[in-house]
């Protein structure tokens, strides 16, 4: 090898050591460390707090967080910072609002369901699932409709029927959490999820022409009557600042308060409690669809909500149903949740109640027809019938001697006729059926009311007791009736009582018959009870009326005339 190779090797050795040995060398720091000393602000105002995590320096946090990274100087006067170069992990800086980086706020129609209608300026764009909105927008739902927007702190709003929202302000300090959000609720009613405050800076306000609703962290509901000059704002959790004619109300959790048109709040009051469950059916089986409202002290009309999703996000229905009526329903059949409150007068809605129901109505049910309801059946096999459903493809029957149906004595399934005879005679006693339908495709609807019956024994055969011939007059006596039976008598001159000479019902078990010849009769009676059942007629009976003793003697008076003459 040459002296020069060699000479250049050992200067590139050298030099290749020289900058390893610099990039070993601590790095100083910018110019700006040693700045020109700045005082801290006398009064910053609203503040956020922010807590160091490790790596965090004066700069990076200033070009994160700030709108201008330059008033770094000012920050680490305000802290107090010493080692603007290794702030210890921890550490709790204080950050005026004024400084932070604000930028426009994400919001999303999470989800609608009927006529909502979005407004963009001039525009009219269509509203589609997960479509952004954005500052100025208002969003419509009509009749029947309601929408749910999520915002970026997580919080959500449910729009419900026949409302107009317009979003006023959507904001947040970039990479704080912090949002600043400001709604205006021109029609209707709303319902917000507001997620916990995470800073000073965070804001979620609600505002109406009476009022405005200041929210953190708070299940909230809020809503303008039909005036539009009165709106109702309750609080279900946390705490609400409502603010009108410069007086604010503090309205805590289970309050509410109203608020007039140039009126300031009225003192929170109790929301109505929620309705008692023992007073709310968790099932429904009868078309029409018919839910009683519950009593309710100081209820006015209730607000009952169906849905299948626990939020109530997409209402199946909703309606305001007057108190002492009851809620007519359209749904179909399957399982709800259900969520009920009462409103007062002046519009303020109470607490809720919320539980399972179930629909069952369909196919509807065979109405039964007899034998008579709470009536006496005194056949040992009655014929049951009932009237058949238009969708019905068989119906199935089960008789029995208690309510609960544990034990049917008898269960007749795939029955295609509107009528059944028991095969073996019944016992006496008490008796309750029930029918139920299966249609076309298998579906088994829910059972009828039930109906109950008194099987008991028929009426006695009516039989003569005494008979008697008085004066031209017979007299037949039966034996004593029960309470309420009354008797219906028959005399004919034949056995097949074609042509009945005689005929008469009454109380009494007793028949006279003036005037009847001499001769031989027929008599029959039957027994009519007092819920309109008619026993079969007695065996005919053969009665001889006898000539009178008497007669002889009126003939005297005109064999002396004849003598005479």
């Amino acid at each position: 090898m040459s002296r020069a190779v060699c000479v250049r090797s050992i200067g590139f050795i050298r030099g290749a050591l020289v900058a390893f040995a610099c990039l070993l060398l601590p790095v100083p720091a910018p110019a700006q460390v040693a700045p020109t000393p700045v005082a801290a602000p006398a009064d910053p105002g609203p503040v956020w707090r922010y807590t160091v995590r490790p790596g965090d320096n004066i700069w990076n946090l200033s070009r994160r967080y700030l709108a201008d990274w330059r008033r770094w100087p000012a920050l680490q006067a305000l802290n107090d910072v010493q080692q603007p170069r290794s702030i210890p992990p921890g550490t709790r800086l204080s950050i005026p609002l004024a400084w932070l980086r604000l930028q426009p706020a994400a919001a999303v129609l999470v989800t609608f369901q009927g006529s909502v209608a979005l407004s963009r300026g001039e525009e009219r764009p269509a509203p589609v699932l997960d479509m952004q909105l954005e500052v100025g927008d208002v969003v419509e739902t009509g009749a029947d409709a309601s929408a749910v927007i999520a915002f970026a702190d997580g919080s959500r709003v449910l729009l419900g029927e026949s409302a107009r929202l317009e979003l006023d302000r959507l904001s947040e300090y970039r990479r704080t959490g912090m949002v600043d959000t400001r709604l205006r609720l021109e029609r209707g009613r709303l319902e917000t999820r507001v997620e916990p405050a995470v800073g000073a800076g965070s804001v979620f306000e609600v505002w109406t022409p009476p009022a405005v609703s200041s929210v953190r962290g708070t299940d909230l509901r809020v809503g303008l009557d039909e005036t539009e000059e009165q709106s109702a704002t309750e609080v279900l959790t946390g705490n609400v600042r409502v603010a009108a004619l410069s007086t604010a109300r503090s309205v805590g959790a289970g309050m509410g308060t109203v608020t007039r048109q140039g009126s300031a709040p009225q003192p929170p009051r109790p929301l109505l409690p929620p309705p008692d469950p023992a007073d709310l059916p968790d099932r429904l089986e009868r078309l029409p669809l018919r839910l009683p409202m519950p009593p309710l002290a100081g209820a006015r009309s209730f607000r009952l909500v169906l849905a299948r999703d626990d939020r109530f996000e997409q209402p199946v229905t909703e309606q305001i149903v007057p108190a002492g009526q009851p809620a007519r329903l359209e749904v179909a059949d399957g399982d709800y949740l259900a969520r009920l409150r009462g409103i007062e007068a002046d519009g303020l809605e109470g607490l809720d109640r919320i539980w399972q129901i179930a629909v069952d109505a369909r196919p509807e049910p065979p109405t039964p027809l007899s034998p008579q309801r709470e009536g006496k059946v005194r056949e040992p096999r009655p014929r049951f019938g009932w009237s058949v459903p238009l969708d019905a493809a068989s119906v199935r029957l089960e008789l029995a001697m208690s309510t609960d149906f544990a034990e049917p004595v008898i269960r007749a399934p795939g029955l295609t006729g509107a009528a059944f005879t028991p095969e073996a005679d019944l016992a006496l006693g008490t008796w309750h059926w029930r029918l139920r339908t299966v249609d076309e495709a298998g579906e088994v609807g829910p059972w009828s009311d039930v109906w109950s019956f008194e099987r008991v024994e028929p009426p006695a055969d009516p039989a003569i007791d005494d008979l008697e011939t008085e004066s031209g007059r017979l007299i037949i006596r039966l034996a004593s009736l029960e309470p309420g039976q009354r008797v219906r008598f028959q005399i004919a001159d034949k056995a097949d009582f074609a042509e009945p000479r005689h005929e008469a019902v009454g109380e009494e078990a007793a028949l006279v018959v003036p005037g009847l010849p001499p001769g031989d009769y027929w008599f029959r009676a039957q027994i009519i009870e007092a819920d309109g059942y008619t026993s079969a007629y007695s065996t005919p009976q053969r009665i001889t009326v006898e000539p009178s003793r008497w007669w002889p003697v009126l003939l005297v008076p005109f064999a002396l005339l004849f003598l005479l003459l």
